[in-house]
């Protein structure tokens, strides 16, 4: 019986969606937002509840030109703090 080779998964970090707090801080609606951009509000509400396995990056664009703001505002990489 051959051994089975483990691999050890490393923990790179994750993304961090702060659309919802820029919305705030601009006093704009998941609606309004949906409206300025042109996109559907299925996508915006998952962009806010971080329910989003990929990223449109013309979405993005979009709501960082509506929102005047830069995507390190709304998208942040924050590393493993465990070291592992």
């Amino acid at each position: 019986m051959k051994n089975k080779s483990i691999i050890n998964t490393v923990q790179y970090g994750a993304f961090s969606i702060y659309l919802s707090e820029v919305l705030k801080e601009k006093n704009v609606s998941k609606t309004k937002l949906s409206q300025l951009t042109n996109t559907n509000y299925k996508n915006i509400k998952r962009l806010c509840d971080g329910d989003v396995q990929r990223v449109d990056l013309d979405i993005l664009a979009r709501v960082c030109y509506v929102l005047d703001c830069n995507i390190s505002d709304i998208i942040r990489y924050e590393p493993n703090k465990t070291g592992d």
